[in-house]
């Protein structure tokens, strides 16, 4: 799952529409799979974005909040920001 959100990542970076699409594509069949990953977290917020906008990214909704939360700790973490709702907020 970690392979499929780094080619994400590489496709929307260089705004590859086709790879775009058939990653979404296989996101879409392995929702549970991929907010499980540790790939989810090192989405790119554009990435994140692209995800969260396809209409076929059904989830639990609690879920999918909870995991945006970690995908927001995560990025906290990584860019010496202190873990509080406004610089999270700021990341999403």
């Amino acid at each position: 799952m970690e392979n499929v959100c780094e080619l994400l990542n590489l496709a929307v970076f260089y705004e590859l529409k086709d790879v775009i699409y058939k990653a979404c594509y296989f996101v879409d069949d392995h929702v549970p799979e991929i907010l499980e990953s540790s790939g989810f977290k090192d989405l790119s917020v554009e990435s994140l974005k692209v995800i969260l906008s396809e209409d076929t990214f059904y989830t639990d909704e609690l879920k999918l909040f909870q995991k945006c939360m970690e995908w927001a700790e995560n990025k906290c973490k990584k860019q010496g920001l202190e873990l509080n709702y406004q610089n999270k907020r700021r990341l999403l």
